[in-house]
């Protein structure tokens, strides 16, 4: 029997594609097939895009169970709870009724009918074992329609689709950029032919001219803004040197065709956390820490502590909504438990840039963090430490 999930909600942006005969999901589905497409790389560019997406409730998911209740129309997709065993799995995401609730293989999912339906949660380690298993079950209600979900349909701005977010109105091809000094890349909507308006958070970091090409001058980070009538939204932008580029774009390509092992990880076709990064920088010309070999993720925090290039503030909140951090950046992870070792330390992921998620209830923008080898807003302020090479 497979164990039900689920805990909590709130808010975050992510994007999928799929076709329904009703003009309403057609016009949710929509906008996240576009942005989908740019997101798997068909808008192509020097820099590297993140897809842009919608605003939609999340769901953190747990081993255990529980059973939610949803109206038509409710957009959403489920995040499972990473531990540490969790760390390098594969997530795979299925309904149990496509007529009735759509999934898509990253777990975005869209409530089309009523009725009864599942997302089925299944998680598979390096060599293909089952190592996570869950349903989330849903009843699907007739319920009025949000407010949200109905302007969102009528093309309207300015409309929260929960306590903190409010959805932009306005859908770009990109919702991250990551670039070097003199990468240029195009911004464009996907959801209006309507002539789009475009200004920088900082033109000193990445400029944007009126056809949408973004301009990287120099290293830091920025945000640039599309605005459609009443309609707008952003992308951010993290531009960083041209080797911390070209490492988190290896490493998010050697991990995604290697396979995961503590005992072979210097061997080429594997790898754990601390070789990836290492090998990932080595590839063009920088030694981690000044040294020809993976030390644990615990030596890294350690020797960026000692040699003053950790960040202050680490993960916090703060930094990641005033954009302190920079692609590149080495989030060395804490546990819970003691394991003998440096504050407890014992993963290292390579930070990846920020994407934009839409706006507060002041209008004020609110950021996730991409990671190299993990998905969106994976990790959270844990006592670990944000290192700088």
């Amino acid at each position: 029997m497979r164990e039900r999930i689920l805990i909590g909600h709130q808010n975050v942006r992510t994007g999928s594609c799929h076709f329904y005969h009703r003009w309403l999901h057609l016009a949710l589905i929509f906008a996240l097939l576009v942005t989908g497409l740019a997101g798997a790389g068909l808008f192509a560019a020097p820099a590297t895009a993140w897809a842009d997406t919608t605003t939609m409730s999340y769901t953190v998911v747990k081993e255990g169970y529980a059973e939610e209740k949803m109206p038509v129309g409710q957009i959403g997709t489920i995040i499972p709870e990473i531990t540490k065993k969790h760390v390098g799995c594969t997530f795979i995401y299925e309904s149990t009724d496509d007529t009735k609730l759509f999934v898509s293989n990253n777990g975005v999912y869209v409530t089309m009918s009523a009725g009864e339906a599942g997302i089925v949660v299944t998680g598979k380690d390096a060599e293909g074992k089952t190592v996570y298993s869950g349903e989330l079950g849903l009843t699907i209600t007739n319920e009025i329609m949000s407010e949200a979900a109905s302007i969102a349909l009528s093309g309207e701005a300015g409309i929260a689709t929960g306590p903190v977010y409010k959805w932009s109105g306005l859908t770009l091809n990109a919702g991250g950029l990551l670039m070097a000094p003199g990468d240029v890349s195009v911004l464009s909507a996907t959801n209006t032919q309507a002539k789009v308006t475009w200004e920088s958070s900082d033109p000193s970091i990445a400029t944007v001219d009126e056809d949408g090409n973004v301009t990287a001058v120099k290293e830091g980070n920025c945000i640039i803004y599309g605005k459609a009538g009443g309609a707008r939204s952003g992308c951010a932008v993290a531009v960083t040197s041209a080797v911390k580029k070209h490492a988190v774009n290896y490493a998010k390509a050697y991990a995604a065709s290697a396979t995961y092992s503590q005992a072979n990880r210097m061997q080429d076709g594997y790898y754990d956390c601390s070789a990836l990064v290492f090998r990932s920088y080595k590839k063009f010309g920088t030694y981690l820490c000044g040294v020809y070999y993976a030390m644990t993720a615990a030596d890294y925090g350690k020797w960026f502590v000692e040699h003053d290039q950790a960040v202050e503030g680490g993960l916090s909140p703060e930094n990641v909504q005033n954009m302190v951090l920079q692609a590149g950046d080495l989030y060395c992870q804490s546990g819970p438990n003691n394991n003998g070792r440096y504050r407890n330390i014992y993963h290292v992921e390579m930070f990846a840039g920020y994407i934009f998620k839409g706006f507060d209830k002041d209008g004020s923008p609110i950021l996730g963090t991409l990671w190299a080898n993990a998905r969106q807003d994976a990790y959270r302020e844990d006592g670990g430490i944000m290192g700088r090479p």
